[in-house]
């Protein structure tokens, strides 16, 4: 059918209006997308099969720094940190073998050389004409990673100091011991660390300076070992170093002296300069005996010797550290049972007069009466008693007992001055139920306060002295007299000494044992303690020779094995009355 020219001419116009109506439509479509690309805070990136920037959308230039512009035409690999070009690489290769989106992470160097971290997908449309480019949509993930990260260094170091923490301690000795395994002849190095008295920085100074010597002791650390070595804090003041690739027992011992060493120079602390020392247990292996726990707890006894040889030193882990590390937990055990029962029991060395040799009093010393292993000496046990806390409850018990056998002893011998020597630990003096628990004894057994007399070492010296002094001072003001035990071999000093509500100084037996050679010492201890007003006590006096030497010297009392060994309750009322009947008489003059 042929159309009229007016038919003709209307179809067309329809044709055209349908056309321009399409064309409206696709040109909205489009201001739509370039809207929504301008304001969108995703990345898209388009680029050929040669990795060349086509196209890059306008958050290109918040993302990168680079104006989209500038982009295009440009390899995307340019725009990548070094190592992670060959990532973009494999991205390609994995588009060009399949098909479909694919997941993609990867980095872009900012203008201002700083890393972004991108997340998303990437398509290959090289093959659709509309677009004819590989199609990245990604999103700035910088922040994520950023936090990330620092979830991961808080989880792997510890905060206040930035070291390594326990868990980045074993997942790098874990990592040590499978090359271990490789290498049979690979050596490796722990350094367990311990500040010495650090408790007394933190009572004495505050936790601010606590903190800032433990900040300080990480510094010093750092600078001490190797740059591949580890070092880490495991909580409180333990420290710990590991070092691979020691190649023997003495580059272990060398990597401990220099540790050592970053402790001789003072710390600087807001309150002034500060000395402080720590013990140090090393444990070499060789080969794949590398397992954390075990390194960790032999380095552990090893500086726990090393404490008890003396401080401010360290000490190669031996077997037979382990043995004893088990029969101490299994004393620390039995002490509670014993605590329990009536395992422990006490004895009582006599004190006599040097002019006249009459007993004046007794020195209560705790024995342990173990149902397997025999009569123990406190050495066997108070240790132990510290380290665990029992020391509390354990002198607790002894000052209840010698008081009260103290009123059974004056009963007997009828003398009302004899008296009775405890000591304390300095860790009893740290809890102010002491206090409590000599009042309490005092009125149960009712006895005249100025006949207990409570010994203590110059150990408390290294406690928080104020806390010590007052603690001393509360106890001298329920009327018992102080002695300051083992005089000579600590730390005291003239000024200690005249804090201290003292009155009598015991003078150790180190002293009474080479008296003919230290005679000008100990004649000059007996002097200090004459000028001081201070009551002296030789202690440890197995001789005739060394009991007219302390004589001379101008000592008041004494004891030792001369005069006799500590006694049970019942040998020591015989021993006093014994001696009551061969003096004459019972009441004797007495220096106190």
């Amino acid at each position: 059918m042929i159309l009229e020219d007016g038919a003709q001419w209307l179809l067309a116009l329809t044709l055209l209006l349908v056309v321009l109506a399409t064309l409206r439509a696709k040109a909205k479509h489009a201001r739509r997308f370039e809207a929504l690309i301008q304001h969108a805070s995703d990345l898209t990136v388009l680029i050929d099969e040669r990795g060349v920037i086509q196209y890059a959308s306008p958050s290109f230039e918040t993302v990168v720094g680079i104006a989209p512009a500038r982009a295009e035409g440009v390899e995307l690999r340019s725009l990548m940190p070094e190592e992670e070009a060959g990532r973009l690489t494999s991205h390609l290769q994995t588009l060009a073998d399949s098909a479909g989106q694919l997941p993609v992470e990867f980095q872009l160097l900012h203008a201002d050389g700083s890393r972004r971290f991108l997340d998303g997908t990437v398509v290959n449309l090289l093959e659709e004409s509309a677009v004819g480019a590989i199609v990245f949509n990604v999103r700035d993930v910088t922040h994520r990673h950023e936090l990330e990260g620092e979830l991961v260094d808080l989880a792997f170091h510890d905060s206040l100091t930035g070291l390594a923490n326990r868990a980045l301690l074993r997942e790098r000795i874990g990592h040590a011991a499978a090359r271990a395994r490789r290498n049979d002849q690979a050596g490796a190095a722990v350094l367990m660390i311990d500040l010495d008295d650090f408790k007394s920085v933190n009572d004495g100074l505050g936790h601010r300076e606590g903190d800032l010597l433990l900040q300080s002791v990480a510094r010093r650390l750092e600078g001490a070992i190797r740059a591949a070595d580890t070092a880490a804090r495991l909580g409180g003041d333990e420290f710990v170093v590991f070092a691979e690739d020691v190649a023997c027992v003495e580059e272990a011992a060398d990597l401990a002296d220099r540790v050592l060493a970053a402790f001789e120079a003072p710390f600087e602390l807001s309150v002034g300069a500060f000395h402080c020392h720590a013990s140090i247990g090393v444990r070499f292996v060789v080969g794949a005996q590398l397992d954390a726990d075990d390194l960790l707890r032999d380095a552990d006894l090893a500086m726990y010797s090393a404490k008890g040889s003396g401080k401010g030193t360290w000490t190669l882990f031996e077997s037979g550290m382990s043995e004893e590390a088990s029969e101490r937990l299994t004393l620390r055990a039995e002490l509670h049972r014993a605590l329990e029962g009536e395992e422990l029991e006490l004895h009582y060395q006599p004190i006599v007069d040097l002019h006249t040799e009459a007993i004046t009093g007794f020195e209560a010393l705790v024995r342990w009466q173990h149902p397997t292993r025999g009569l123990l000496a406190p050495d066997r046990f108070i240790g132990l008693a510290e380290s665990t806390g029992l020391i509390h409850r354990l002198g607790a018990w002894v000052i209840r007992e010698a008081t009260d056998a103290l009123r059974r002893f004056q009963d007997t011998s009828g003398d009302h001055e004899l008296s009775m020597n405890v000591n304390l630990s300095p860790l009893q003096l740290e809890n102010a139920w002491i206090v409590d628990v000599v009042r309490s004894a005092l009125e149960v057994a009712a006895i005249n306060p100025r006949c207990l007399s409570l010994e203590v070492t110059e150990g408390v010296f290294l406690a928080d002295t104020a806390t010590v002094v007052d603690r001393l001072q509360a106890l001298h003001a329920l009327g018992v007299r102080i002695a300051l035990d083992d005089f000579g071999t600590g730390f005291s000093s003239l000024g200690y000494l005249e804090r201290l509500p003292l009155e009598g100084l015991k003078i150790d037996r180190a002293f009474i044992a080479t008296v003919e050679e230290r005679g000008q010492v100990l004649g000059a201890i007996a002097g200090l303690a004459t000028g001081l007003g201070l009551s002296t006590v030789a202690e440890g006096i197995e001789t005739a020779e060394q009991l007219a030497a302390v004589r001379a010297l101008g000592c008041d009392l004494g004891q030792g094995f001369l005069f006799s060994r500590p006694l049970t309750e019942a040998d020591a009322t015989a021993h006093l009355a014994t001696a009551r009947r061969s003096s004459g008489r019972a009441g004797l003059s007495r220096k106190r």
